[in-house]
């Protein structure tokens, strides 16, 4: 029996239902509800007019349950086209697709399921879907992914009234493991503004990832300092106000911003950014930052700790490489699903950006330095493999770029000034100033 019922004393704790209808909050509910919807929308059907020849369309599922594509068949010739993509959660439909298509995919479903009025991205005038705010850029230059409206009742949830440039804070050695007793209640307080900042930053806020990281390491080790550092970044929010910026083309920028880049960027280019701040984190493990690009627009993005403490900075850049190594093919592995591509097929071109020259050179089999431990040899030739493609899943190429080039960087430690612009820049951050604060040094500004 749902539990919602018991606890209005229409059944008791030994009760049995028999259903033989919908009930609601039904624990199965939303798995039937799932499996009927994925029986029914592979048989929904279109046809129109796609530039003066005739097409049927219709929804093909994806290894991925919760992505669909359409796809066109022209009637004369039988040749397929992409339209566009169908993204399901639970009840919830998102469609991008061409115009004509988005349109007649719509009223298919429409004609089997009652569906609510259809809300479309415009400028300033977001669809919410999951969280996420997506609106039109101005111009109409793609789109742009934002958390406004969760922003602001997270604000004043917490009574923020500090607004500041940057998320400023610094972490000592000691605050890892704090000499005072711990208090349950500051635990909760801590644990509470760790949940709200990481549904934000896992979103649409790459630019507050450490300092999120940091107080949900601390949560429960030093609540205090968790609640610190908690506190600066939500004052930080309310001064930048920001989200991604997702362009309808690859950026004209193909070299970068500063011209940095070692592989010019376009519209099939999957990038993996990583860095480690050597021996920074909870009893010297190292803080390693990933950022995951495709075509020259951040797509995935990670700061952690490093499961063990390393020998050496090299060890650690090659412990991060593995695990950008994972994360790159795994991402692939997703982008291939949506533009319906085999996974290694090579029509996503690869690279991996790092800092290290020894590491990097510990990859190539170029260095002669000598193997202290086993498993830094098996994790050299694991990136060896994949950079002379003899591994499943095709080639990647390892490039270095200066740390400061890297946008990875701002992933492991707290940037100030103009390296935090950079690092904003380079993510593709839109930021706003907060227009209730005064204006001040413009040059603060992004």
């Amino acid at each position: 029996v749902p539990t919602v019922f018991r606890k209005l004393g229409l059944a008791g704790p030994d009760d049995v239902w028999i259903i033989q209808k919908a009930v609601y909050g039904l624990t199965s509910s939303p798995r039937d509800w799932c499996l009927y919807r994925d029986e029914t929308l592979p048989t929904m059907s279109w046809r129109r007019n796609r530039q003066g020849q005739e097409v049927d369309g219709s929804f093909i599922r994806t290894p991925d349950d919760n992505v669909w594509r359409l796809e066109e068949v022209n009637r004369k010739t039988g040749e397929k086209f992409w339209a566009g993509l169908m993204s399901v959660y639970v009840d919830d439909l998102l469609i991008t697709a061409e115009d004509g298509a988005a349109e007649m995919a719509i009223q298919a479903i429409a004609d089997v399921w009652a569906i609510s009025e259809v809300e479309k991205a415009e400028v300033n005038k977001p669809v919410k879907y999951c969280g996420f705010e997506i609106e039109a850029a101005p111009g109409y230059d793609g789109f742009l992914l934002t958390q406004k409206r969760y922003e602001q009742e997270m604000l004043q949830r917490w009574n923020v009234t500090r607004s500041i440039d940057y998320p400023n804070f610094k972490l000592c050695e000691g605050d890892e493991e704090p000499e005072q007793q711990v208090d349950q209640s500051q635990i909760k307080t801590a644990q509470a503004i760790a949940g709200a900042l990481l549904w934000l930053n896992t979103r649409t806020r790459p630019d507050t990832s450490v300092g999120v990281s940091a107080v949900c390491r601390l949560a429960t080790k030093n609540p205090v300092k968790a609640i610190e550092i908690g506190m600066n970044v939500m004052a930080y929010i309310r001064g930048k106000p920001g989200g991604l910026w997702y362009p309808s083309e690859a950026p004209k920028e193909i070299w970068g911003e500063r011209n940095q880049l070692k592989i010019a960027r376009s519209v099939k280019l999957l990038e993996v950014f990583s860095d480690i701040a050597y021996g920074t984190g909870s009893r010297g493990r190292s803080i390693q930052g990933m950022a995951i690009f495709f075509a020259g627009a951040i797509i995935s993005w990670q700061t952690a700790v490093q499961p063990f403490v390393t020998h050496s900075t090299a060890e650690s850049e090659l412990v991060a490489y593995c695990d950008a190594l994972n994360a790159g093919r795994s991402t692939e592995a997703m982008l291939s699903t949506m533009m319906g591509v085999p996974i290694g097929s090579n029509a996503i071109e690869r690279v991996l950006y790092g800092d290290n020259v020894a590491a990097i050179g510990l990859a190539h089999g170029t260095s002669n330095a000598s193997w202290r431990t086993r498993h830094l040899r098996i994790r050299s030739s694991y990136l060896r493999e994949a950079l002379e493609g003899r591994a499943p899943g095709g080639m990647w190429r390892l490039l270095h770029l200066r740390g400061i080039e890297l946008v990875a960087d701002g992933l492991t430690k707290p940037l100030l000034g103009q390296a935090f612009s950079s690092f904003l820049t380079d993510l593709g951050m839109r930021r706003e100033r907060n227009e209730a604060e005064p204006q001040g040094d413009e040059s603060s500004s992004a």
